[in-house]
């Protein structure tokens, strides 16, 4: 847009490695923390919905050989969610030099995959 290469915060990679990045966070959220203090509070009535109501919800599990080995217990696969931590390897671009790479190693939670029914 500006006809310059994008600087750190560009990539959510780099972007917390910026000094900016987190003066700028806190002015985000500190925006939506006075939008939300400013707002109404619902009543009972809105939250309500008359003449629907759930007789069911179903979730079903998508499974895959992978994450078997990633979760501590047995898998069942009906109305149930796993969340596990992962080791997840990337590259980051964006960095002092184009031509420059940074492999980098870090964890992170994930859930295995599932389905639902209502």
């Amino acid at each position: 847009m500006y006809n310059t290469h994008p600087g750190p915060m560009h990539s959510d990679q780099s972007a917390p490695r910026d000094p900016v990045f987190y003066r700028w966070h806190k002015f985000i959220d500190n925006l939506f923390e006075e939008h939300r203090i400013n707002q109404e509070p619902h009543d009972m009535k809105e939250l309500q919905f008359p003449g629907i109501e759930v007789e069911q919800l179903n979730v079903k599990l998508e499974p895959q050989d992978y994450h078997k080995k990633r979760v501590d217990k047995p898998l069942n696969p009906k109305n149930h969610f796993y969340t596990y931590k992962e080791k997840k390897k990337f590259n980051v671009f964006n960095t002092n030099s184009d031509q420059e790479t940074i492999k980098v190693k870090n964890d992170r939670m994930d859930h295995i995959p599932y389905s639902y029914n209502m």
